[in-house]
C-alpha cells in the first residue's frame, strides 16, 4: 500500500472509531450513595432520583438500581437509545426489588394519587 493509500485508510478507520460512543454503567443507591460521586461504580453511586433525571443517557448505557433501596419522586431519565443499543434500566445487588413511590396527578378528576414502581 502506498503513502497515500494508507493514510486514506487510518483517516477513514479514526473517524469511524470516534464516532462510536461508549456505553457506561451508572449505579444509584438510595442509602450509601452520594449526589455528589460519578455514579460509575458500586463505590461511588448517586442517591436520588434527581441525579438520574438530570443526566442524559446514551445509547447502550445500563442504569443499575441498588436492591432495597426506595426513593419517592418520579423517574425521568434524559437520553435515548439506538437501534441495538438501547438503554437499560436494572437491579444489583441482593435483597429486595429497588422501589419508587410515585406521586403522580390523576388529571381526569384532580385528585392527586400515588403508584408504586417494581424493578426486575
Amino acid at each position: 500500500m502506498n503513502k497515500k493509500a494508507e493514510l486514506v485508510y487510518w483517516l477513514i478507520l479514526f473517524s469511524f472509531l470516534s464516532g462510536i460512543t461508549r456505553a457506561e454503567n451508572y449505579y444509584v443507591h438510595a442509602s450509601t450513595g452520594n449526589d455528589s460521586n460519578p455514579g460509575t461504580s458500586t463505590e461511588v453511586t448517586w442517591q436520588s432520583l434527581q441525579n438520574i433525571n438530570n443526566h442524559t443517557f446514551q445509547p447502550g448505557d445500563t442504569l443499575f438500581m441498588a436492591r432495597g433501596s426506595r426513593w419517592s419522586g418520579t423517574i425521568k431519565p434524559k437520553g435515548s437509545g439506538a437501534p441495538g443499543l438501547p438503554v437499560v434500566i436494572t437491579a444489583y445487588g441482593e435483597g429486595n426489588k429497588p422501589l419508587i413511590d410515585l406521586k403522580y396527578e390523576q388529571y381526569i378528576d384532580k385528585k392527586a394519587g400515588e403508584a408504586t414502581i417494581l424493578f426486575f
